[in-house]
């Protein structure tokens, strides 16, 4: 005997739609500190100060005086970064 799935309602699909922008929003809004971006990028903060002022990196954002990066935005400068050429590449 085979037990039939019920459909969705479209109540759950609308919660789960919701869930999803809600779980996509979060990923977008993740800030990180001047320690953790440091702990990511191993680099002096001036070096980093600097290459912000040239566009290369991306520029902070002012939140109470403090300042903050996006997540993404890091994620994203990274994942562009090139690799490094190996002997005999």
């Amino acid at each position: 005997m085979e037990v039939a799935t019920p459909m969705p309602t479209a109540k759950t699909v609308t919660a789960a739609r919701a869930a999803a922008r809600k779980k996509a929003r979060a990923d977008r809004m993740r800030l990180l500190s001047r320690r953790q971006l440091l702990d990511l990028i191993p680099i002096s903060y001036p070096k980093l100060w600097s290459m912000m002022r040239r566009g290369e990196f991306p520029r902070s954002l002012a939140i109470g005086g403090k300042c903050v990066w996006r997540e993404v935005e890091v994620q994203a400068w990274v994942d562009n970064l090139s690799t490094v050429k190996l002997k005999g590449d």
